[in-house]
């Protein structure tokens, strides 16, 4: 196993209720290993995609102790024109059983950021699990160019804090 999850990248949901579902189509991937993704342009990750993403983890988490782990989408949307609007969900799941949902309706009327941050956890021993996790935000009705930005951090029982996912715990099986 190589240190990374696979991030593979969907058109975002245009509706709440879609928000809840991982598009059957993805526009896109590459190997996450940490850091902020912008979903409205991830060309610097190689994905050709002009509109609103959403990205879906897919992998191995690595777990080096007992106890509980925090897996947390901390984000924040903006949009030129002072206006946002979005419904935001993070879904998780774990040995394919689920771990939780968590939904987010981040607004703004001024020239700031929307931050939202939304967690899942779960009791885990040493060892590997199987991780898929999917982050999205629906796009604002009437706003062009909106800019919504997510980052995976994660807490591990002995950590005091969350702090950014590395590719030290997150895996995937290389082809």
């Amino acid at each position: 196993m190589a240190g990374g999850a696979l991030a593979i990248i969907h058109a975002a949901p245009a509706t709440p209720v879609a928000a809840h579902e991982i598009p059957p189509d993805s526009v896109g991937g590459f190997i996450y290993t940490g850091g902020p993704l912008q979903l409205a342009d991830l060309a610097d990750h190689g994905v050709r995609y002009a509109g609103l993403a959403g990205v879906e983890w897919q992998g191995w988490l690595r777990a080096r102790e007992t106890g509980r782990y925090e897996l947390e989408v901390d984000g924040s949307t903006v949009s030129p024109n002072n206006y946002t609007s979005s419904t935001c969900v993070f879904d998780g799941w774990l040995e394919d059983r689920a771990i939780g949902v968590q939904e987010a309706n981040p607004r703004s009327n001024i020239a700031q950021p929307a931050a939202f941050s939304l967690i899942l956890g779960a009791e885990l021993q040493p060892g590997f699990y199987k991780l898929r996790l999917w982050a999205t935000c629906t796009p604002s009705l009437a706003v062009h160019n909106q800019r919504i930005s997510v980052a995976l951090l994660e807490k591990a029982p002995s950590d005091l804090n969350l702090r950014p996912v590395t590719g030290e715990d997150l895996a995937h099986k290389q082809r």
